[in-house]
């Protein structure tokens, strides 16, 4: 062997001693990579590797033998697979280039989730410590408001009943209507405490629907003297119900059976409940004028 051939095959084995680093460079890559199409194409540039690693040391030893023939044959070989390997480089560079792409867009969307998370979470917050402040307001506003209303309420009272025969029936008038004016608020304002009192204690207590009801007679006890309504109340179910909205709802019902009355006949009013596809069904039959 000459020179030239010593160089060929000293430029081959350094080929050959390259694409064994690259081989197990790739290997590195690839246990990283967790994309299944991907891998795909990094395990072929590896396999393709692996044939250039067995073509150099082919035309290395072709060479040492003075092969020339099968050394050209080699060479066109290497060549071809080389330019298919380039191709699937370039591809599997791009397929990786679009994965890393996609991976910083979900992080950077998971990234604003979370912060849009933690700016709702202290929005929330903010929130619920002015709708405190305002029903602490409410509330105490609410709360000192009856005072001076049951005031009121007392002094028209108490001249109506101090100065009856002595003054004329326009006086009379505005005196009641004074007293019905400042009862109406008071029950605003009973109401108002009532919402506000239902929105701290708004939870499920197991309650005996007949005591509520009971409850509900004596509170519009005067409204029954007045109109003297027949109510049946047959036997009711102990459930899991929040007692305050519920006894609000029994008051508004049977109120709108004795109020929106046919005034030629008796108030007839049944309240009943039964069980009915796993749920507890009310009624509420009157004889009332209904709905026009």
């Amino acid at each position: 062997m000459n020179w030239f051939d010593y160089l060929t095959i000293s430029l081959i084995l350094v080929g050959a001693l390259i694409m064994l680093y690259a081989i197990v460079s790739t290997k590195k890559i690839l246990a990283i990579i967790q994309t299944l199409k991907i891998r795909k194409t990094w395990i072929l540039l590896i396999v393709l590797m692996g044939i250039f690693f067995i073509g150099y040391l082919v035309a290395a030893g072709l060479v040492i033998t003075d092969n020339k023939n099968l050394v050209a044959i080699v060479t066109g070989f290497i060549f071809c697979f080389g330019a298919v390997f380039v191709a699937i480089t370039v591809h599997t560079g791009h397929n990786t280039i679009v994965a890393i792409q996609k991976l910083y867009k979900t992080s950077e969307q998971a990234k604003k989730l979370k912060e849009a998370k933690k700016e709702l979470v202290n929005k929330n917050r903010e929130l619920l410590s002015k709708n405190l402040e305002l029903e602490q307001f409410a509330y105490i506003s609410s709360h000192d408001l009856q005072e001076p209303i049951r005031t009121v309420t007392s002094i028209a009272e108490l001249l109506g009943k101090q100065y009856k025969g002595k003054l004329d029936e326009n006086t009379y008038k505005l005196i009641h209507f004074l007293t019905e004016a400042t009862t109406r608020m008071s029950k605003l304002i009973k109401g108002l405490l009532e919402y506000l009192r239902i929105g701290r204690e708004i939870q499920l207590v197991k309650t005996d629907c007949n005591e509520i009801a009971n409850l509900v007679l004596e509170d519009l006890s005067k409204m029954i003297n007045e109109s003297n309504p027949k109510i049946h109340i047959e036997q009711l179910p102990v459930i899991n119900v929040y007692p305050t909205l519920f006894k609000q709802l029994f008051q508004n019902l049977i109120t709108n059976a004795i109020k929106f009355r046919n005034k030629d006949r008796e108030v007839l009013l049944n309240i009943s409940a039964e069980m009915e596809n796993g749920h507890w069904k009310f009624s509420f039959k009157d004889n009332g004028i209904g709905i026009p």
